[in-house]
């Protein structure tokens, strides 16, 4: 995919009910950059779990923005919530734990993961690189 085709797109007011349509987003978009299938379908349920937090903890609702770009694609979600602990998400909690593995999850399957969170809200920002075209 050239330049001129990759397009920024933002949906904000993303509720439960737009899960689906976020996730065939990023999937179709994935595809059109380039990822292979399996790292379409890690982007996807990361995201997905990244988004079903954002919903729950941040009022309802999240703005999810797909940047597509030639080397990589970048999944970011804002929510308007309370903010997150410091370390949540980098350790895999314990058996018993009830929440926490939404971010840990989405930190294995990603090639990065970037959260920035305070009182006014959390943004967590997902990137997954295309890899090389081999060439015969």
């Amino acid at each position: 995919m050239d330049d001129a085709h990759l397009q920024l797109m933002v949906l904000p007011d993303v509720t439960a009910r737009d899960l689906s349509t976020v996730r065939r987003l990023i999937g179709r978009v994935g595809t059109e950059v380039g990822l292979e299938a399996d790292r379409v379908e890690r982007l996807i349920l990361a995201a997905n779990e990244i988004v079903a937090n954002a919903i729950r903890y941040g009022r309802g609702k999240a703005t999810v923005t797909v940047r597509p770009q030639v080397t990589d694609i970048t999944v970011e979600v804002t929510d308007e919530g309370p903010g997150l602990p410091e370390d949540m998400g980098t350790q895999l909690p314990a058996p018993g734990a009830l929440h926490g593995r939404g971010l840990w999850l989405a930190r294995q399957l990603c090639d990065e993961m970037d959260v920035q969170s305070g009182p006014g809200g959390t943004r967590v920002r997902l990137v997954m690189t295309v890899a090389p075209r081999q060439v015969a």
